[in-house]
């Protein structure tokens, strides 16, 4: 420092080394300059570099800086992935692979990366989720975030400014009071609807009423503006608009209107997008005295306001005018992840660098390099559309990526390779691992069978003697002979098993069984279906199997009964079943078009048959209970016939069947659709529900 004589103020300024440095740091230094000068120059001066030290922005932290002079002030901070709605564009269908507790970051951690990036420059701290009021340790996280707005321990000076969140708003009003009593700022809320049936449908849960009680309570609280963030999607709600618009007379909201942006399973199209000038052109076309407001450098709403009214609204233009020039934004994933671009799939992981025992220095290394990876602009429209990306709920793709490696260097490109090899070894190990616990599961009931007789007493009574009727010492022998004919004990054994499988089961079964794969199937060979099957004895002889006349749910009393499947063998058994609801033209319009009051007909519908296959068991007594692989309802709208067509296919890999699941999924479906359908036509008719097939049991494959 001593050194630095000849217009020390202005090289420091320009120094590469200062801008590493965080803003307390910088300022110490400026200090310790000018406690020196004053020893050596005159006051004039001295008063001089003071004041320019006042009124002269410091240089920006390199670390938060890109190779397009973007500074990073803005940092989201997601804590949970979970949430209590479902918003469609925002979570696929059928949920999202939330990750383990233990892999999401700590309330110490968050405070340990939040406090990194304040003290290189960091403004403001918007935390988000999922939901972030879900989190039960909210207010502590936002009363040790607020202990950065203040001079740190070291005397540093800290630059945070603002803490706000981005709910939903469901539990806000219970839980504002001691946010507000924690230091939070300001508060955005997700609200894409002022309709609450609309409500229902968009986010597939209720609540409108305490969405709306929440933002009342932040207003009488003080927070101004309470921001409100509508995702406008065509056929959705671009007819509420100029509502939201009013909404601004009496309140003092900040509605932005957002276009609908995509991101993994929300099913996005360039159909559902509503572009800013057309939302601007619907306004306009019903409100005048519209003023256009100053936008901030770094705002990314166009913000612009009704003359005389309390609030504002704006437009936030992802899709159709980027704003990326201006960009100060960065992210933290729930699960500790650097984002640099909200559209961007390059991510990497700072809670595995924390955990791993990095220094905040080499935390700093590692932000800095991920910073400087970020790209001029997003790929554009269509483009990003095709981008694999995290659902919006995660903002996981949960493969490795390059981004795990800040730097790519040989030695990180050899390290990648590795871990896709033993990524890949993984794989085949687990699928190994299934081949061998079905293949023991197999062997378990071939040997259970074989030994005490069972399989050879019940279910063979009707084969010949020689392929009914061997006894334990019999097989025993002939394993002793062809073990000294030179066959092993294990061939002769898996030989006897697939011979026992395709004797019993049917070729077919054979063909699919999980252990030995496809057998060869001559013209000779029998298949087992419903009325008479045959198969080949061991002579060649035609060997015919009737079914049972006897109703296998009722004892030799009468009595209800469940059936005893532990002898079965563990196969893939599948079953469809179908059936249809005819409608009235009126209904039937309704629902192709989604315009019934109750809500979307077949996604409901979906959902209750669902949940039926999952709950057959404990509707239908004698039902045993299995572990579903897969169940899935579909429609097919009939126009020429007006009806609905539904199919519900389910899937398990145990010891019996689930056609009553598929039955049941199709029933309560139909039920559904019916109940959603008759305020409209009374006429509706469940025509039928029946089975189309099955396959993976005794009986073979089943096909009407």
């Amino acid at each position: 420092m001593i050194g630095l004589r000849i217009n020390p103020f202005n090289s420091l300024m320009r120094s590469d080394c200062l801008r590493r440095l965080n803003c307390g740091t910088q300022v110490k230094i400026f200090e310790d300059l000018l406690e020196h000068e004053e020893r050596n120059d005159k006051p004039a001066r001295i008063e001089h570099l003071r004041t320019k030290l006042k009124n002269e922005p410091l240089p920006f932290s390199h670390f938060l800086m890109d190779k397009f002079n973007r500074k990073h002030t803005y940092l989201r901070i997601s804590l949970t992935e979970r949430c209590n709605l479902r918003c469609h564009y925002c979570m696929p269908e059928d949920g999202v692979s939330l990750s383990p507790k233990e892999r999401l970051l700590s309330t110490e951690e968050i405070v340990k990366v939040a406090r990194i990036f304040v003290h290189q420059g960091v403004n403001k701290i918007r935390l988000t989720g999922g939901e972030p009021l879900i989190r039960p340790d909210l207010p502590d996280i936002i009363a040790e975030l607020s202990k950065l707005k203040q001079v740190d321990a070291s005397g540093n000076a800290n630059t945070l400014k603002t803490i706000g969140i981005t709910t939903n708003a469901i539990v806000l009003a219970k839980k504002l009071p001691a946010l507000k009593e924690a230091g939070l700022d300001s508060i955005n809320v997700s609200l894409d609807t002022l309709n609450p049936l609309r409500f229902e449908l968009i986010t597939r849960r209720k609540g409108w009423d305490r969405v709306m009680r929440g933002i009342e309570q932040a207003l009488e609280m003080g927070f101004f503006p309470v921001k409100i963030n509508c995702v406008v999607m065509n056929g959705m709600n671009e007819d509420e608009i100029c509502d939201f618009v009013k909404l601004t007379e009496k309140l003092a909201v900040d509605v932005r209107f957002i276009e609908y942006m995509p991101f993994d399973g929300n099913k996005w199209n360039k159909d559902k997008l509503v572009s800013y000038k057309n939302m601007l052109k619907t306004i306009n076309g019903n409100f005048s005295n519209i003023l256009k407001l100053t936008d901030s450098e770094n705002d990314t709403s166009k913000a612009y306001k009704i003359s005389g009214f309390n609030g504002q609204f704006g437009f936030i233009t992802s899709m159709s005018d980027h704003f990326c020039g201006t960009c100060n934004r960065l992210r933290i994933t729930a699960d500790g992840n650097l984002k640099v671009c909200l559209f961007g799939n390059s991510e990497v992981s700072l809670r595995d660098e924390i955990r791993s025992g990095k220094s905040d220095d080499e935390l700093l290394e590692v932000i800095g390099s991920a910073v400087q990876r970020k790209k001029q602009k997003h790929a554009g429209m269509l483009n990003i559309a095709k981008t694999k990306n995290r659902p919006m709920i995660l903002i996981v793709d949960r493969r490795l990526t390059v981004s795990r490696f800040p730097l790519v260097t040989t030695c990180n490109i050899f390290t990648l390779v590795c871990a896709h090899v033993l990524s890949q070894l993984a794989q085949t190990v687990f699928h190994l691992h299934r081949c061998i616990r079905d293949l023991i599961t197999s062997f378990y009931h071939c040997i259970k069978s074989v030994v005490h007789g069972t399989l050879v007493e019940t279910r063979l009574k009707n084969l010949t003697a020689r392929a009914g009727r061997l006894s334990n010492a019999e097989v025993l022998q002939k394993r002793v002979e062809n073990r000294k004919n030179g066959r092993s004990f294990l061939t002769k054994f898996i030989l006897d098993f697939v011979s026992v499988q395709k004797r019993t089961f049917g070729t077919l079964a054979a063909r699919s069984s999980p252990v030995f794969g496809s057998f060869p199937r001559s013209k000779d060979q029998g298949l087992a279906v419903r009325g008479v099957s045959s198969v080949q004895g061991d002579e060649g002889q035609r060997i015919s199997i009737k079914p049972s006349q006897k109703l296998t749910h009722v004892d030799e009393h009468g009595k209800a009964n469940m059936v005893d499947v532990s002898l079965k063998p563990v196969t893939l058994r599948e079953a469809v079943a179908v059936g249809r609801v005819r409608l009235s033209e009126k209904a039937f319009e309704a629902v192709e078009q989604n315009s019934l009051k109750k809500g979307d007909v077949l996604t409901v519908a979906k959902v209750a048959g669902i949940m039926a296959a999952k709950q057959c068991s404990r509707l239908i007594p004698l039902c045993h209970d299995v572990a579903l692989t897969k169940i899935d309802v579909k429609f097919h709208l009939n126009r020429r016939q007006r009806c609905v067509e539904i199919e519900a296919l389910a899937m398990t890999t145990d010891r019996t069947g689930v056609e009553m699941e598929a039955i049941l999924g199709v029933q309560i479906a139909a039920s559904t659709v019916y109940d959603m359908c008759k305020a409209v036509g009374r006429d509706t008719v469940i025509e039928y529900v029946r089975l189309k097939s099955k396959s993976g049991g005794v009986s073979g494959v089943y096909e009407a």
